[in-house]
C-alpha cells in the first residue's frame, strides 16, 4: 500500500546516519496547542504550538519532547504523510523521549501516518495517543489508504537499530495497522532491522488490518540465514476489535494469501517474548467472498525462539471457512514455545501449528505447546474446528511438534465436525502427553487424525481422556472407533495409540475437575494464576499419576504449571495444566 515515489523520498531525503555518543542533555520541550511557534518550547509557560514547529527542530541525546495530556494536536502539512515524524536519534541511556504531560494522554491525530520514525534509533514514546477516523465496523464505503499510528522503518541495508521503546500509548480508529515495524520495501528482507525493541503496556482497539505487525518480507521463497528483528519483547498490551479488512482493500492476486485481523503478527524475528497479553474480539469483518487465510489473535511464521507465555486469547473471529486460531505458530517458526495461556471461546482451535502449501523453504518444527488451557474454541471455522491442531499442507513441513501437561475442554457450540485434538495431512513426529482432554459432546471425536497424505508418525501416551457423557469417538484416517478399547487396542502402530513398554499408558475416567458452565473471560493476564476453574482436586485420579517426561524423554517441563506452582522438584506429575490439586 505503500507507493513507490513515497518508498524513493524516504530512502534519498531521510539521512541514514545515526547520532553517536555525546553528552546527556536532559532538554525539555514543550508543545500545546495554546502556545506559540515563536516561543522557545522550553517551558510549560512558553510551550510551541504545532506539529509543524516539532517536525522542523533538532533534537539531541537525552531530549524530552512534551505534548500537552488532553489536547489533540493535527498537522496541516505532514511530513512524507506523516503527521510527527521523527528527525533525530538518541545514544544508549539518554533516549529522545516523546510523551504527554499534566497528568492525561496528549492525542496525535493520524489522518495518514500518525508518527514516522524511519532510520532512527534510541527513541522512547511515552503515554501518548494515535488517533484516527476509520471506522472499522463500518468498511464498504470507505477509501483504501495508508493509515498507520507508529511506524518504525529501517531502510539501512546492515545496521540494525536499537533502543526503540514505545510504552502506555494507546491506538484507535486506523485503517492499516496501530504499529508497523518493517523495511522501507517489503520484498527486500536483506534491509538492516531492528534489535532490542519494546512494546509494552498499550491499548490498541478498532484497527482495520493488524494490531501491531513485525513483517520484514512478503516473499514466502527468502530462508534466512540471520533474522532482521531480534530480541523482541510485547508485554502486558491489550488488542481488541482488529477487524480485519474488507475485502476490497486486498489486491486481487493477494486475496487468498493475506493475513488479516490478527491481533499480534510476527515474521522473521528471532528471540521474541509474547507475554501477558490480552487479545480479544479480532476478525470477523468484510470476509463475504474471501477464502483463504484468516486471523488468529497471536500469529508467528518464519521465526525462531518465540516464547508466547501467560497471554488470554478470546473472540477471534474466523474468515469464510477457515482460521479463527487463538495463538498459531505457522510458516517456518523453529524453536518455540506456548505456555501458560489460556486461549478459550475462538472461531478457530485455541492453539495451532500449520504450514500453509506455498515452497517456503523452513519447517514449522522443534516447537512446544504446555501447562496451557485450551476450553471452548471451534465455535465456527469449518476447517479448523477444534482445540489443538497441528498439521500441514506441505510434505514434511510440521515436524517435531511437541504437546504435553496441557488442559484441554471442548464444548460443542456448532453443528460442523468437531474434534478436540486434531492431526491433519503430513504433519511428522508429533508427540501428545499428560494432556487432560475432556469433551461435552458424544458427536465430537476426542482424537482425530486425518486425513493422512504421508506416513504419519503420532505418539499418544500418558493423556486422560472423559467424554462427560460416557461416549467417546475416535479417528484415524477413515477408521472411525467409538470405544477407547477399540482405538487403544488396534494392531495398526502408524499411530502410537497408548502404547508405552508395552502397555496401555492412557486414563478413561472422570479426572474431577472445575470446569466453568460459561464464558469465563479473566480480561487481566495477571490473574490467570488465580482461577479456580480448571483444577483438579486431591482425590483426582489426574493427581499424581502423568509421565515423568524428562526422565522417560527427555522434555524439559518447564519450572511452574499453568496456576505458577513450581514443578522443580516434582517427582510424581499429574495429568493437565495443574500440578498441585487442591486439598
Amino acid at each position: 500500500m505503500i507507493n513507490l515515489f513515497f518508498k524513493i523520498v524516504i530512502a534519498t531525503i531521510i539521512s541514514t546516519s545515526l547520532c553517536c555518543a555525546a553528552p546527556r542533555t536532559e532538554r525539555g520541550y514543550f508543545v500545546s496547542p495554546d502556545g506559540s511557534d515563536n516561543n522557545d518550547g522550553r517551558s510549560v509557560e512558553s510551550p510551541w504550538k504545532s506539529l509543524e514547529k516539532v517536525n522542523a527542530s533538532k533534537f539531541k541525546p537525552g531530549d524530552t519532547i512534551r505534548f500537552e495530556g488532553g489536547r489533540i494536536f493535527e498537522s496541516n502539512v505532514l511530513q512524507y504523510q506523516s503527521a510527527l515524524l521523527i528527525s533525530d536519534s538518541g545514544i544508549p541511556d539518554s533516549p529522545i523521549v516523546y510523551t504527554s504531560y499534566g497528568g492525561l494522554r496528549a492525542t496525535i491525530k493520524a489522518d495518514s501516518i500518525g508518527i514516522m520514525c524511519s532510520g532512527k534509533e534510541y527513541v522512547e514514546f511515552r503515554s501518548i495517543n494515535v488517533s484516527g477516523s476509520f471506522k472499522p465496523f463500518d468498511q464498504r464505503n470507505s477509501t483504501a489508504y495508508n493509515n498507520i499510528g507508529l511506524w518504525l522503518i529501517n531502510h539501512n541495508s546492515v545496521k540494525k537499530l536499537r533502543g526503540i521503546k514505545i510504552d502506555s500509548c494507546k491506538f484507535s480508529g486506523l485503517q492499516t495497522n496501530a504499529i508497523s515495524v518493517s523495511p522501507l520495501n517489503e520484498r527486500s528482507p536483506e534491509a538492516g532491522g531492528y534489535d532490542g525493541l519494546e512494546i509494552t503496556n498499550c491499548r490498541i482497539d478498532s484497527i482495520g488490518h493488524i494490531g501491531i505487525i513485525i513483517n520484514w518480507s512478503a516473499s514466502y521463497l527468502h530462508s534466512l540465514s540471520s533474522f532482521p528483528v531480534t530480541n523482541i519483547s510485547i508485554r502486558n498490551c491489550e488488542i481488541s476489535r482488529v477487524t480485519g479488512f474488507y475485502n476490497k482493500f486486498i489486491p486481487g492476486s493477494r486475496r487468498h494469501d493475506t493475513y488479516t485481523g490478527n491481533g499480534i503478527f510476527i515474521s522473521h524475528a528471532d528471540s521474541v517474548l509474547i507475554e501477558r497479553n490480552l487479545v480479544y474480539s479480532c476478525g470477523g469483518s468484510g470476509f463475504d467472498t474471501i477464502i483463504g487465510s484468516g486471523p488468529s489473535g497471536i500469529e508467528a511464521a518464519a521465526s525462531r525462539r518465540i516464547t508466547c507465555q501467560y497471554n488470554e486469547v478470546y473472540d477471534i473471529k474466523a474468515s469464510t471457512g477457515s482460521d479463527g486460531h487463538g495463538i498459531h505458530f505457522g510458516d517456518g517458526v523453529q524453536y518455540s514455545t506456548m505456555q501458560y495461556n489460556y486461549s478459550h471461546d475462538n472461531d478457530g482451535p485455541g492453539f495451532s501449528f500449520h504450514c500453509y502449501g506455498n515452497s517456503y523453504p523452513l519447517a514449522n518444527s522443534n516447537n512446544v505447546l504446555r501447562y496451557s488451557i485450551s476450553a471452548r474454541n471451534g465455535r465456527k471455522s469449518v476447517y479448523n474446528a477444534c482445540e489443538v491442531l497441528v498439521s500441514s499442507f506441505n510434505p514434511k513441513t510440521t515436524d517435531n511438534i511437541s504437546v504435553y501437561n496441557n488442559t484441554i475442554h471442548s464444548v460443542r457450540q456448532n453443528s460442523i465436525e468437531m474434534s478436540v485434538i486434531e492431526v491433519e495431512r503430513s504433519a511428522t513426529n508429533i508427540s501428545f502427553r499428560n494432556n487432560l482432554i475432556i469433551s461435552d459432546d458424544p458427536d465430537v471425536f476426542i482424537i482425530n487424525i486425518h486425513p493422512l497424505q504421508n506416513p504419519t508418525s503420532v505418539v499418544l501416551q500418558g493423556n486422560l481422556y472423559w467424554s462427560k457423557n460416557g461416549s467417546y469417538k475416535f479417528r484415524e484416517g477413515n477408521d472411525t472407533f467409538y470405544t477407547y478399547e477399540s482405538w487403544q487396542g488396534r494392531t495398526s502402530r502408524s499411530v502410537m495409540c497408548e502404547v508405552l513398554n508395552g502397555k496401555n499408558s492412557g486414563v478413561i475416567e472422570d479426572p474431577k475437575i472445575s470446569l466453568p458452565t460459561n464464558i469465563l473471560n479473566l480480561n487481566n493476564s495477571y490473574e490467570l494464576s488465580s482461577m479456580t476453574e480448571f483444577r483438579i482436586d486431591a482425590s483426582s485420579v489426574a493427581s499424581g499419576k502423568g509421565l515423568n517426561l524428562k526422565k522417560l524423554f527427555g522434555l524439559d517441563p518447564g519450572k511452574n504449571d499453568f496456576f505458577g506452582n513450581s514443578i522443580l522438584e516434582v517427582d510424581k506429575f499429574s495429568i493437565g495444566a495443574n500440578q498441585s490439586p487442591a486439598p
